[in-house]
C-alpha cells in the first residue's frame, strides 16, 4: 500500500459512510491507488479502475433517471 496523499471525499451508501482516498503507487511507475473504505471494509482500486467504475455508475443513473421519466 502507498502512503496516503489526500482524502477525495466521501459517499453513504445505505446509511454506511464511506470515505474515498488518492495513494501514491505501490511502486514507481505504477498508477496511483483509490481506496473507499470505512472501518469494516476496504476497496482498493487503480486510479484508472475508478474512473471506469464511476464513469458507469454514472451511466446507469442516467439512464434510471430517464427510464423513471417514461
Amino acid at each position: 500500500m502507498g502512503e496516503k496523499l489526500k482524502d477525495l471525499g466521501s459517499i453513504k451508501i445505505k446509511g454506511t459512510e464511506f470515505i474515498i482516498e488518492l495513494n501514491e503507487p505501490t511502486a514507481k511507475g505504477l498508477q496511483r491507488d483509490i481506496h473507499i473504505q470505512n472501518e469494516f471494509f476496504r476497496l482498493e482500486l487503480k486510479e484508472k479502475d475508478f474512473f471506469d467504475m464511476a464513469c458507469v455508475i454514472l451511466a446507469a443513473k442516467k439512464q434510471l433517471d430517464n427510464l423513471k421519466r417514461k
